[in-house]
């Protein structure tokens, strides 16, 4: 087994870096080459997945037919199926740390997090100053990772965001960990997040910030959330920190999906996020740690949230407006048939009545009202019939409902009749 404890500087390339020392590719990428005639059936097979150096052990018990200690249980993953040509590396994620910070690596994705002692964090928090390796002058806000300066001197002047407490990286996309996208890809954050306090915590007696905090299961209920509406159609979150979290998420969700949109971090209080013009959908905002996540949904066509939004939140409305039988627009329906229907209660255009329509059968002339609907949860519709206006039978059989694969349904009568008038009445009533 041939391999190297770290990796320093590339000299072939032409602008190297500087490595040793630091958690970025050009000190933790090391060769590793694996040569055994008698042993290796897969060779001259290049693995491109991830290993590391604890794996080594792991492989190296599996192959002599050793098991793991029951009360020291190995950290490494063996390699034997890799060996044997029957699998690839059995590794999603690498861990490494040193010094002040600890990261994760996937094939695709690195999080370096930088968590200072408390000692430390009140020294930056009172403005003292450490040396510079090369000049010796007290200029810098923050230390090192080591405290070998002669070391860490070579990465910190390499890499621009050496010095950030998250920093994450997409690799392979020729950046060379220049680019720090902290912010900028949130599901990628909270998972790596929620791998690197899963290492990080499983370690005894070595805090690491809010990755090492003690717990056994998931976030306990978010505490103390509120949610309101903002002009601009801005929705602003509310809550009070968790004990036991990591970090924080929003993401939106419909019936059949959920994508975060965001990641917050675990002292975030406040957050307010624009809605886009077509969401008609659900925010879940998640409280997470490296054991699972907690959730809140701010659901955007429940009535109370809706009428919410676009009524009691408009400051050009007067409050007899936001009630459901206002008509603020004045278009001749209330704001719970707007909302029923999805239509605007602020436009008196945004919705042409539907039309009834005569259809001929065998039997006659029946009569049906087409009606779109985008599928609101939390409303009843029922149907009545009648032929003069004062008796009214409700629902079948006199009445169809014809749900229609494109949005909308159709209410239909049954009852064929040529010469007298027919009528129907759609009722509207939440849920």
């Amino acid at each position: 087994i041939f391999t190297a404890d770290h990796g320093h500087i590339t000299q072939l390339d032409p602008d190297p870096l500087s490595g040793k020392s630091s958690l970025y590719d050009s000190g933790l990428k090391v060769p590793l080459v694996m040569h055994w005639p008698n042993g290796i059936t897969a060779q001259g097979t290049t693995v491109t997945g991830l290993v590391q150096n604890v794996d080594i052990a792991a492989t190296l018990l599996a192959i002599a037919g050793g098991e793991s200690h029951p009360l020291t249980p190995i950290d490494g993953l063996s390699l034997d199926k890799v060996l044997a040509g029957t699998a690839g590396s059995p590794r999603e994620v690498a861990y490494a740390e040193i010094g002040y910070a600890r990261a994760v690596r996937t094939l695709d994705w690195k999080l370096i997090a930088l968590r200072y002692p408390v000692s430390v964090e009140r020294q930056i928090e009172d403005g003292a100053r450490w040396n510079d390796y090369q000049t010796g002058a007290p200029v810098l806000p923050r230390p090192y990772y080591i405290s070998n300066s002669s070391l860490a001197n070579g990465p910190a002047r390499s890499y621009p965001s050496y010095f950030e407490d998250d920093q994450l990286y997409q690799l392979n996309d020729g950046s060379r960990e220049f680019n720090n996208r902290a912010g900028e890809a949130p599901t990628e954050t909270v998972a790596l997040k929620q791998w690197l306090a899963a290492h990080a915590g499983s370690i005894p007696n070595r805090p690491f910030g809010e990755f090492t905090r003690s717990e056994s299961g998931p976030p306990a209920p978010i505490g103390d959330f509120r949610f309101s509406f903002l002009e601009g159609n801005r929705l602003q979150l509310n809550w009070s920190v968790g004990t036991d979290v990591i970090g924080y998420s929003l993401a939106i969700a419909d019936d059949s999906s959920e994508a975060i949109i965001d990641a917050l971090p675990f002292d975030a209080t406040t957050f307010a996020v624009s809605i886009p013009e077509d969401m008609d959908g659900r925010y879940v905002f998640s409280a997470y740690n490296a054991n699972g996540s907690t959730s809140r949904v701010v659901d955007l066509i429940d009535p109370e949230v809706w009428r919410q939004r676009v009524l009691t939140a408009n400051p050009l409305l007067p409050t007899a407006s936001t009630d459901w039988v206002a008509d603020p627009d004045g278009d001749g329906f209330c704001n719970l048939i707007e909302y029923a229907f999805a239509l605007d209660p602020l436009s008196a255009d945004s919705f042409p009545w539907p039309v009834p329509r005569l259809v001929s059968e065998e039997s006659g002339l029946l009569m049906e009202v087409p009606v779109p609907w985008d599928g609101r949860r939390q409303v009843d519709f029922s149907l009545r019939w009648s032929s003069d206006l004062f008796e009214w039978s409700v629902g079948g059989p006199e009445l169809n409902l014809i749900e229609l694969g494109t949005g909308g349904w159709v209410a239909r009568t049954t009852q064929a009749n040529a010469t007298k008038s027919q009528f129907i009445q759609i009722h509207v009533q939440l849920k």
